[in-house]
């Protein structure tokens, strides 16, 4: 898939319907309460279905081989990017970075803490990743479906 400076309607797509294959199949995860990596795992999978030439990685850590570094507004931060499609080793090839929440589980700070990773991952000059994407789920219990709480895009 070839993306454009803003994130395409296809693109959009593609992450949407990776996000719904997730709450249909994998709705036990968001159910039985699993650990927000597991979760992320499974999304990650599914986009490296619609990405075979990139390479999907979650909680990935490191900016060539150095540890990944960012600066946040409380001062240079260590940074582990639930998911990202990218070339590994080569940031002119950064597309997408993701940040999942899950409902019910952490505090406004993990949020904001969310947020301020997706803009220095996306707005910051050092990674380049071209699209960031801030992702909150939840379970519903009355209808027994995940639910997509939050979609929150970034664009470089």
């Amino acid at each position: 898939m070839t993306i454009s400076s803003a994130p395409s309607d296809a693109l959009k797509a593609v992450i949407a319907a990776c996000i719904e294959k997730l709450l249909r199949d994998d709705l036990y995860l968001l159910q039985a309460g699993v650990h927000e990596q597991a979760i992320t795992h499974r999304l990650a999978h599914y986009i490296q279905e619609q990405f075979p030439d990139q390479d999907v990685d979650a909680e990935y850590n490191r900016h060539g081989l150095a540890i990944k570094s960012a600066r946040l507004r409380s001062g240079s931060k260590h940074v582990v990017p639930d998911i990202v499609v990218h070339a590994r080793g080569n940031d002119h090839k950064n597309l997408l970075v993701i940040e999942v929440k899950i409902r019910d589980r952490g505090d406004a700070e993990d949020r904001d803490h969310a947020h301020q990773k997706l803009d220095a991952l996306v707005h910051g000059g050092q990674f380049r990743y071209q699209f960031g994407l801030y992702l909150e789920l939840g379970f519903d219990v009355g209808k027994a479906k995940g639910v997509v709480d939050q979609y929150v895009w970034y664009t470089r």
